[in-house]
């Protein structure tokens, strides 16, 4: 199994060099893909490719991060995006078998109010609509310490009466150790089909992601990641999670920052609170453009699992 899994992240690596070679010269779309609707990893400067069992939500980032989430899982995210651009997303997941393995579907909605129509002579016209769908179902299996999974997304983008379809494929793999180390790769938005927009079609926007996280015994978190995205340059992302409030009832308070290379980016901030079943985070994403700001915000709500055959994961482990 051991071998397998190593298989499995070289063929990942190799994979991710052969599609950039071909896609290079080719322009990338449908920017909703490059939205994430994770407060937690978006406030630590767009990092969360080595987390998982924390949120559904991290399947933006990896689809193996939804690997060590034992309960049913629900969240609801809403993100006032920039320009009075609004962004939803509702997520759910459950564990299957004996717990090594896991599975995920999720909807991401992005819109806006109508758009007042114009002319090529500037006369006004009738106003429009346009909005991007993204449905998604991911599966992840895990061995020991490894957590490795795909998902497949159903991308539909339409503006007044014309639409256009694709779909996308992310994999990924994951290695925690007892909740204190965890390490991660991924590749998102392979393009698998896309139609056009009339006549213009464009590629999805394929990006890698490598990095991890470590979690001392002073409640305090720091994470790094390197971003490639087709289109643009590499980007390094990193944050610091410190635990402000922990006791043995499950009500937890934490503080979040971090800090992104990518020039419209820079500076992220957010919180996070659990109170028993319930969770909610928060993430403050001012853009360096006169755009205005972002605030992401999530409900998640979690649910015992009916019960399920003892698990064969190694004791202590993450998973």
């Amino acid at each position: 199994m051991k071998k397998k899994i190593i298989t499995l992240l070289c063929l990942l690596i190799c994979q991710s060099s052969l599609v950039y070679g071909e896609l290079l010269v080719k322009p990338k779309g449908v920017d909703i893909l490059r939205i994430s609707p994770d407060p937690r990893g978006s406030s630590m400067g767009k990092t969360g490719v080595g987390f998982s069992g924390v949120s559904v939500t991290g399947i933006y980032w990896n689809p193996a991060s939804i690997a060590g989430i034992d309960k049913r899982e629900l969240a609801f995210m809403h993100n006032q995006w920039l320009n009075d651009i609004k962004y939803e997303f509702i997520g759910y997941s459950l564990p299957l078998e004996d717990r090594t393995a896991y599975l995920g579907i999720s909807t991401a909605y992005l819109h806006m109010d109508k758009i007042p129509g114009r002319y090529i002579t500037r006369l006004p016209m009738v106003d429009y609509s346009a909005y991007d769908l993204i449905s998604t179902i991911v599966y992840t299996r895990v061995y020991q310490y490894f957590g490795y999974g795909a998902t497949v997304k159903l991308i539909s983008s339409k503006i007044e009466n014309e639409t256009a379809k694709g779909m996308g494929l992310d994999v990924g793999a994951i290695y925690n150790l007892d909740n204190e180390l965890g390490l991660g790769i991924s590749m998102n938005n392979i393009g698998l089909k896309r139609s056009k927009f009339i006549d213009h079609k464009d590629s999805l926007p394929l990006s890698l992601r490598i990095g991890g996280y470590y979690k001392n015994r002073h409640r305090l978190l720091t994470c790094l990641e390197l971003i490639k995205e087709l289109d643009r340059n590499v980007n390094l992302g990193c944050g610091v999670e410190y635990e402000v409030l922990k006791n043995n009832q499950n009500k937890n308070l934490y503080l979040r920052m971090g800090y992104n290379t990518n020039k419209n980016e820079k500076i992220t901030a957010g919180i996070g609170i659990t109170h028993s079943s319930l969770k909610l985070d928060y993430c403050y994403e001012p853009y360096n453009t006169y755009l205005g700001d972002t605030h992401r915000i999530l409900l998640n709500y979690t649910t015992q699992t009916p019960s399920l055959p003892h698990s064969s994961r190694p004791e202590g482990g993450q998973f």
